[in-house]
C-alpha cells in the first residue's frame, strides 16, 4: 500500500505547500503555509476540504491568511470562516479581491516576521 501523502506537504523546515489545477484560470495554483513557532500563516490558500483543516492544525495553529495580490482570493473566505481566522492583504489589492480584508498589510511593517514588498509587474497589491 502506498504511503499517504502528507498535507500540507513539507517543502523546507517551517514551510509547507499544496497545489491544485484550477480550470477557471487554466493553471496549477499553489498555496503556502509558514510556521512561526506554534502559529501557521496561510498564504494565498486554495480551499481545502474540512477534513484537511485538522492536518493544518497538526502543523501549527492557523492564525491568519495573507493574500499576496488581488487575484489570489481563492479559498480565503471559506477558510476564514472554517478556521475562524482573519484575512490580511495590501491596500492596493482590495478593489480586485471583491471584499474588505480584516487587516491591511500596509499598516504594519512586519507580520510574524514577514515584510510585505510590492513586485513590479505582479497583480495589484
Amino acid at each position: 500500500m502506498p504511503e499517504a501523502e502528507l498535507f500540507p506537504k513539507p517543502i523546507a523546515p517551517g514551510l509547507f505547500g499544496w497545489s491544485r489545477y484550477v480550470p477557471e484560470v487554466k493553471t496549477e495554483c499553489h498555496s503556502t503555509a509558514i510556521q512561526d513557532g506554534k502559529f501557521l500563516i496561510l498564504i494565498d490558500p486554495l480551499e481545502i476540504p474540512a477534513g484537511d483543516c485538522e492536518s493544518l492544525r497538526q502543523v501549527g495553529d492557523p492564525t491568519a491568511i495573507l493574500l499576496t495580490n488581488g487575484n489570489h482570493a481563492r479559498g480565503a473566505l471559506v477558510l476564514k470562516k472554517r478556521l475562524n481566522i482573519p484575512v490580511g492583504a495590501a491596500a492596493e489589492a482590495v478593489k480586485d479581491l471583491g471584499f474588505m480584508p480584516d487587516f491591511i498589510l500596509n499598516d504594519m511593517p512586519r507580520f510574524h516576521g514577514l515584510e510585505p514588498k510590492a513586485l513590479p509587474g505582479g497583480g495589484p497589491g
